[in-house]
C-alpha cells in the first residue's frame, strides 16, 4: 500500500481454496505487527495508520487446513504486506535541456533544468497537486570548482507530484577544471522535511543528481 501520512488502510489475508482453486478472503489472521512503528501501526484488525514517511512491513499469522495431509492438520503461515507512506523523496523525472551556463565574466559552467517529481519510498509517484515544495543545499568537502553558495526556491506540484527545477553551477575554475564540487539538497513538502536527501555532484560539463 502507498498512502499519505495521516492516511490508512486495511490489509486482507487471502489464501488459494484448495478444492475450488479460487483466493478467497479469510478471516483469523492474527499477531498483526508493523516492522516500523514510526511509519505506520496496525491494529489487531489489520488497519494500519500511516505516521511518518518512509517504509514498513506489516505482518501476521494465520493458522490453515492443508487437505490431504496427515488428516489436514494446521499449519502456521506468515506473510508480510509492504506499506511505503509519503512524501519521501523527490527525484529527476527527466532532463529538458542542459548546456553551457550564461555565466559571469570571468567565470562559465553547467546549467540542467529538469522536470522533478515528489516520490513514495520505493519511487511510486506522490500524485497530489498544490504541494509546496523547497530546498536547501549545502556544499560537500569535495569542493575543487571552489563553490561559495546556492540559489534556491520552491515550487509548487502538478496532478502527479511533478515540477520544474534548474540547477546550474558559475565557477572561475571553468571551463579548463576537471574537478568537481559535491552537495546534499534537502526538500520539503508543505514545510516538512523529506528523509531523503540527493546528492549533487557539479562539473564544469555536467551535474548529476542522484547519479542521473
Amino acid at each position: 500500500m502507498n498512502g499519505p501520512v495521516g492516511g490508512g488502510g486495511g490489509f486482507t489475508v487471502w489464501a488459494t481454496n484448495d478444492c475450488t482453486g479460487q483466493d478467497v478472503a479469510r478471516g483469523g489472521a492474527y499477531n498483526w505487527a508493523s516492522s516500523s512503528t514510526s511509519v505506520a501501526t496496525v491494529n489487531t484488525s489489520g488497519y494500519a495508520s500511516y505516521v511518518g514517511s518512509g517504509s514498513s512491513n506489516v505482518s501476521s499469522y494465520i493458522d490453515l487446513r492443508i487437505p490431504g495431509v496427515n488428516n489436514c492438520p494446521a499449519h502456521t503461515f506468515n506473510q508480510l504486506g509492504p506499506i511505503h507512506v509519503g512524501p519521501y523523496q523527490v527525484e529527476i523525472l527527466a532532463t529538458a535541456s542542459q548546456g553551457a551556463a550564461n555565466c559571469p565574466a570571468g567565470q562559465a559552467g553547467w546549467v540542467k533544468n529538469t522536470t522533478n517529481q515528489i516520490q513514495y519510498y520505493g519511487g511510486a509517484a506522490y500524485a497530489f497537486a498544490g504541494i509546496t515544495t523547497a530546498d536547501t543545499i549545502s556544499f560537500g568537502a569535495t569542493n575543487q570548482l571552489g563553490v561559495t553558495g546556492s540559489h534556491t526556491g520552491h515550487a509548487s506540484t502538478t496532478g502527479d507530484g511533478s515540477f520544474p527545477d534548474t540547477y546550474f553551477v558559475c565557477s572561475t575554475a571553468c571551463p579548463s577544471s576537471t574537478g568537481l564540487t559535491n552537495a546534499l539538497q534537502n526538500w520539503t513538502a508543505n514545510g516538512v522535511p523529506l528523509p531523503h536527501a540527493d546528492a549533487l555532484v557539479y562539473k564544469c560539463s555536467s551535474i548529476t543528481v542522484d547519479g542521473r
